[in-house]
């Protein structure tokens, strides 16, 4: 199986699904808005899955779509229509640039959670604009959904910096809107992280090989010719060799993966339920992870230092 395809389409799912609900509430005939998008999703497709010359080709693609935004919104008089289309195409594409680094091969975990987290939060801003244009009777403009997006995103800025002057708990946006079938996209997205990492691989990202069957190996007949050792030394690699060969691995970093994914969780769902103390909480638990690492180096050059200045004795 190879992995990354599948990883890949799990990054994409959530970002399909949400441009599939945000454009199917404009008409076909609006040109400019599919143009922008299906552009912005070629630049990520050429940035997350091409080489050196699709990354090169990704960026003159880029150049040419500011050119032509550009120019639609200087002459917003005489392209009025067509600035706001594709504003909404770019805005609806942006995820998919946003997680471009979680598709490249030899992005790390980090790379690829911190990318894929990115392009979330602005899916849910995108969310968060099509729920205030619906409200607001409207739905069928292009302008009408820019102008949300934008409002949506100062308010949730605004909302976050009451939260943390200590101002009463505000209205916020993104809090507000809830998809189920984006939130479950977006678990199975981040599935895909998990995924890529647990494949064994060396520190250069090249593959190690992993035996899949569980018959012991043959005894060779020329293990006299091979091992010139003597007999105490083959009974030793004897009893400390296995004839079963490994069926996996366990990565390493694995752990702080799934440690991290847990701490996230719990502080999304306390977030979710009372963003007042989330910070605090958050503010909290990181100076008892640091206080906690500090004590456990000082501990650690304490025996260090114990040692003999031979090293640790024959």
């Amino acid at each position: 199986m190879n992995e990354r395809i599948v990883a890949t389409g799990l990054f994409a799912l959530p970002f399909v699904y949400l441009a599939a609900l945000v454009l199917s509430q404009f008409p076909l005939t609006d040109v400019g808005l599919y143009f922008g998008f299906a552009a912005c999703a070629t630049i990520a497709l050429l940035l997350g899955l091409g080489g050196s010359r699709g990354q090169l080709l990704a960026v003159f693609v880029d150049v040419a779509l500011a050119i032509v935004v550009a120019t639609a919104l200087l002459a917003f008089s005489t392209f009025g229509g067509l600035a706001s289309q594709l504003t909404v195409g770019v805005l609806v594409g942006l995820p998919f640039l946003a997680s471009a680094l979680s598709w490249r091969e030899r992005s790390g975990p980090a790379h690829r959670t911190v990318a894929l987290a990115v392009s979330i939060v602005i899916g849910t801003a995108l969310l968060a604009a099509r729920s205030a244009v619906l409200e607001s009777g409207g739905g069928g403009r292009p302008a009408d959904f820019v102008q949300a997006f934008f409002t949506v995103n100062v308010s949730q800025v605004q909302g976050l910096i009451r939260i943390a002057t200590g101002g009463s708990e505000p209205g916020l946006p993104l809090r507000a809107v809830f998809d189920p079938t984006f939130d479950a996209l977006c678990a199975l997205a981040a599935a895909g992280v998990l995924l890529l990492a647990l494949r064994p691989q060396s520190g250069s990202h090249e593959r190690l090989p992993v035996a899949v069957s569980l018959e012991p190996t043959p005894i060779r007949s020329d293990v006299e010719r091979l091992a010139p050792f003597s007999e105490s030394q083959r009974l030793v690699f004897e009893s400390r060799s296995s004839t079963v060969p490994p069926t996996g691995a366990w990565p390493p970093g694995l752990e702080a993966v799934a440690l991290a994914a847990l701490a996230t969780t719990l502080f999304l769902s306390i977030a979710f339920a009372t963003p007042l103390y989330a910070p605090l909480l958050l503010a909290g638990g990181t100076a008892a992870v640091l206080l906690l690492v500090a004590v456990s180096s000082s501990r650690a050059r304490v025996g260090g230092r114990l040692l003999p200045p031979g090293g640790a004795g024959p």
